[in-house]
């Protein structure tokens, strides 16, 4: 470990580009390392709530607001268009900057890749001509050389994430159709703008100038710092004078998607009303609202902020931002030598792991995705239907109405009972009580109730639910005659967490043994931190479908005893279908 009082050179160096350009940093804190984080911030004496812990000018931030990119891109598609290239601006044809800003973070990476270039030695001297201003070669110089997220990761590590929900949000595969459909070919076309002077002084080894700048691997990284270090800063409201408090404040973006996905603005008030999270999704809709993609803008680097790092529950500083700069302040009185936090929504495990690259052990915040498909797939193994392939139409019609109607395709589970804090962090207690498992039947995910029971209506009571349009109420208890064959909404949800639980390649004992050892077994030795990190994730997620489980089971048991019950008036509790109302799309 760096010794915190001497900081290596790259970091004297940008401490003193921070202090040059404006930037304010307290006395009171300092950069250290911490083990399996890398670089945090520390604090070098007591602090009391709300105490300034650095301030950022607002030109020190990075991103395609800052840079001169995107002016001189825009230059260079006018005077194309002044030679003749057909390039209509509303149309925003392909090799155009304007085209870019559809690709999701394409423009924020080539900004990031342009301004590291122009940065290096030899870029300097080669974009001079462009007039750009002052540049962030200290910045990039403090950034992470390598990332452990799963992004870098081995085919064998990557195969212990088998089953999780990391596997489908890497976009290794997506990241590279996008380097070589759009990144590279708009680099290459326009070499004298990425490479400056050095493409007309060396046409002959503008190739190799571009793969030595421009790489594949390069891209894949400057998309890594974006994923993990990246915050979402609105633009100063019209009117605004310098100094004046803005009304919002300023996030790291959410995680749900790769790191080239199109950015989906699901902002959601703080405690202190001027909070809110920016989520990047990986899936970029065709129909995507005009506004979201004008977010894509907000997205920028904010140098210092983003040396903070974040775990599940630490929370001690946040982020408000004036009209011309942006202040980290603590949240409550710091001790000396504590590490300052900076972490919005308690990130899962699945996401630490895929944005930064470490976990939390525990985290009461991880979540597992159960889909609704596999909920049909229950359905069908527990109704034995004679004609699955109709059967299964006949559920895919629901769950394509139920999706239009607001409905998630895909469920999050959460602890419903909280991991302990000594390893090996199962959740507590290991045997519940009847009330205890009663108790925590409240908390599982209604949704998921409302989705499971609307699927086991029989035709009539499900052709009344469409015309009234209204969706059935959230009851684990209900048991409704599908398919002429009972079947409770506990029941089934039960298969559909055997069925999640066997996509899995291993169980939940043997991770666990692997991770912390077991009756008459010692903990695996030597794992590395990628491996540990996978069996992290995957043992939470398993430990969440056993959790969820065990509440089911009772709740199925509880529903066998009321349906045995005699009757009471001509009408079954079960069967109610009327009440919930109708959801809207998150």
């Amino acid at each position: 470990m760096p010794d915190e009082t001497a900081p290596a050179a790259e970091e004297r160096e940008f401490l003193r580009w921070f202090a040059e350009r404006g930037a304010v940093l307290s006395p009171s804190v300092a950069l250290a390392s911490f083990a399996g984080m890398g670089r945090g911030m520390q604090a070098l004496e007591a602090l009391p709530e709300d105490a300034l812990l650095f301030a950022v000018p607002r030109a020190m931030l990075l991103g395609t607001r800052t840079s001169a990119l995107p002016r001189l891109a825009l230059a260079e598609d006018a005077r194309r268009r002044g030679d003749g290239m057909d390039i209509d601006d509303d149309e925003a044809q392909p090799g155009t900057w304007q085209h870019l800003h559809r690709q999701g973070w394409a423009q924020l990476l080539l900004v990031m890749l342009w301004e590291r270039f122009r940065a290096s030695e030899r870029g300097q001297a080669a974009c001079a001509a462009f007039d750009a201003g002052a540049d962030w070669g200290a910045y990039f110089g403090i950034l992470p050389k390598h990332f452990d997220t799963p992004m870098f990761w081995s085919d064998a590590e990557l195969a212990e994430l088998k089953g999780t929900a990391i596997v489908e949000k890497i976009g290794k595969e997506e990241a590279h159709e996008t380097y070589e459909k759009d990144i590279f070919p708009y680099i290459q076309s326009h070499a004298a703008l990425f490479l400056g002077s050095l493409a007309a002084e060396q046409p002959d080894a503008v190739p190799a100038l571009l793969q030595e700048f421009y790489s594949e691997p390069l891209f894949h990284m400057m998309a890594s710092a974006v994923l993990s270090r990246s915050f979402h800063v609105r633009k100063p409201e019209p009117g605004q004078q310098p100094g004046a408090e803005g009304a919002e404040g300023m996030v790291r973006p959410g995680d749900r998607g790769v790191e080239l996905a199109a950015p989906a603005d699901e902002d959601e008030e703080g405690e202190n009303g001027d909070e809110s999270e920016l989520h990047i999704d990986s899936d970029s809709d065709s129909d995507a609202d005009a506004d979201e993609a004008e977010n894509i803008d907000d997205v920028c680097m904010v140098p210092m902020a983003d040396m903070l790092n974040a775990r599940f529950e630490t929370d001690n500083a946040r982020v408000f931002y004036h009209l011309d700069k942006l202040e980290m302040r603590t949240t409550r009185a710091i001790e000396k030598g504590e590490q300052l936090w900076n972490t919005y929504g308690d990130p899962p495990n699945c996401d630490l792991a895929r944005r930064y690259g470490h976990v939390d052990e525990p985290n009461g915040a991880d979540v597992v995705e159960l889909p609704i498909l596999r909920v049909v797939d229950a359905i069908l193994a527990l109704e034995g239907a004679a004609d699955q392939a109709e059967r299964r139409t006949s559920l895919l019609s629901r769950v394509e109405w139920s999706v239009a109607e607001g409905l998630d395709e895909v469920h999050a589970l959460t602890y419903l009972f909280a991991p302990s804090s000594e390893p090996p962090h199962a959740p507590e207690p290991a045997k519940a009580s009847s009330s205890e498992l009663r108790a925590a039947a409240a908390s599982v995910a209604e949704e998921l109730l409302v989705h499971t029971r609307l699927l086991l209506l029989d035709d009539a009571a499900y052709e009344k639910v469409q015309a009234k349009g209204k969706l059935p109420n959230a009851r684990i208890e209900a048991r409704e005659p599908a398919a002429g064959k009972t079947l409770g909404v506990a029941e089934v949800l039960l298969k559909a967490i055997d069925l999640r639980l066997a996509e899995y390649p291993t169980s939940e004992q043997e991770d666990s043994a692997r991770l912390y050892g077991a009756a008459g077994q010692q903990a695996e030795q030597g794992m590395s931190a990628n491996l540990r990190a996978a069996l992290v994730v995957r043992l939470g997620e398993k430990r969440i479908l056993i959790d969820n489980a065990r509440v089911l089971t009772a709740a199925h048991e509880a529903s066998l005893k009321i349906a045995a019950a005699p009757a009471k008036g001509s009408k079954r509790k079960g069967a109610e279908t009327a009440g919930a109302s109708k959801k809207a799309r998150k």
